[in-house]
């Protein structure tokens, strides 16, 4: 029986929380539990509830001791049942496929012990474009899919049209073996925005199992825009996030630093092509993360 613990963390999106449960309940897999870790308002975490009320599974809806998607996660695993052997996170705007769940227990039900983590297969995700050969000249993407290179950089692996294999996992949706957090948890330090804590965690674990995109098992990742005083602090993060995932697991700072300087560029010629003020804030973001992770490294 594949006994799937489910972690949802969120923050003042009752909407999208309410969307993810009713396809959630749409699966053909009953859930043996879901942990809700909720960092929102008073009145957005009385709406969380109010919908986890109305659900037939077993829901814990927890109050989350700060706001911080790494802590909340790392708080709903100190949460989940005992006899729970697999741990699934879910961000809040994902959106699940009719049989996503019964996709991923098939991939599991024969699984070698060798491999740790299978991330769902995002429907929505932007295909490789012609702009790759810039990326590949900065070292910020690449054609080849699910891999990190070593400027710390990663390319996205979904859609898939097979179950393969791949270096690092979306933390927002994905199964792992319980007994990876046995040794593995995720670092806060990625407090602000969560920005590469995925990719840190994944890539850690990757280093001695094996992870995987389970092709069958569809879900939707409908993102919303990042709010316009968000994407300064955004784009900070794109330099400064990468960098202290790099310097931790000795990668090279030498191409970080040049694959940021492709970000900044990328977001100049994003807002220069959408006519969307967003990207210069982002690339503004990007110029203030290179000062300061300057100032940071020499200190």
């Amino acid at each position: 029986m594949f006994r799937l613990a489910c972690i949802i963390a969120t923050k003042d999106r009752p909407f999208e929380l309410s969307r993810l449960l009713n396809s959630i309940k749409e699966q053909d897999l009953p859930i043996h539990e879901i942990i809700i870790v909720d960092a929102g308002e008073a009145s957005s975490f009385s709406l969380n509830a109010k919908a986890a009320a109305e659900c037939s599974f077993k829901i814990k809806h927890l109050k989350a001791s700060r706001a911080c998607l790494p802590a909340q996660r790392n708080q709903g695993l100190s949460a989940v049942a005992a006899d729970a052997p697999w741990i699934c996170f879910l961000d809040d705007d994902i959106v699940l496929h009719k049989g996503a769940f019964g996709a991923m227990a098939a991939f599991w039900k024969d699984a070698p012990e060798d491999i740790a983590g299978a991330v769902f297969n995002i429907m929505n995700e932007k295909r490789p474009t012609a702009g790759v050969f810039l990326k590949k000249f900065f070292y910020t993407g690449s054609w080849e899919r699910g891999i990190v290179l070593p400027s710390g950089y990663n390319t996205l692996m979904c859609p898939s049209e097979e179950t393969r294999q791949v270096q690092w996992l979306f933390g927002g949706a994905t199964v792992w073996r319980r007994k990876v957090f046995e040794e593995f948890l995720f670092d806060d330090w990625f407090e602000k925005t969560g920005l590469c804590e995925d990719l840190d965690f994944s890539w850690r674990v990757g280093k001695k199992f094996r992870l995987f995109v389970v092709a069958g098992a569809k879900v939707d990742h409908l993102t919303g825009t990042i709010a316009r005083r968000r994407n300064v602090w955004f784009g900070i993060s794109q330099i400064k996030n990468r960098y202290y995932f790099v310097s931790k697991n000795n990668l090279s700072k030498a191409l970080c630093w040049w694959a940021g300087l492709g970000q900044l560029l990328e977001n100049i010629m994003l807002g220069i092509l959408s006519f969307n003020f967003h990207y210069f804030l982002r690339a503004w973001g990007n110029f203030v993360g290179f000062l300061e992770t300057l100032l940071c490294s020499h200190n």
